[in-house]
């Protein structure tokens, strides 16, 4: 990501691994996520949109 650090704090505010969401069942089942790897530093500004807004 580009995102280096000289301090002993946490390289990353959020991280995340294998991230699942899921809604519904049977045949209306949807997989909003999928396995999503994730990792935000700190001041990074990230917004996650998709058809509904």
């Amino acid at each position: 990501m580009g995102f280096t650090s000289t301090s002993s704090a946490p390289q990353f505010l959020y991280r995340t691994e294998g991230l699942k969401r899921i809604y519904g069942e049977g045949a209306a089942r949807v997989e909003a996520l999928r396995g999503i790897d994730l990792e935000l530093p700190p001041g990074e500004l990230t917004v996650f949109l998709g058809p509904s807004g």
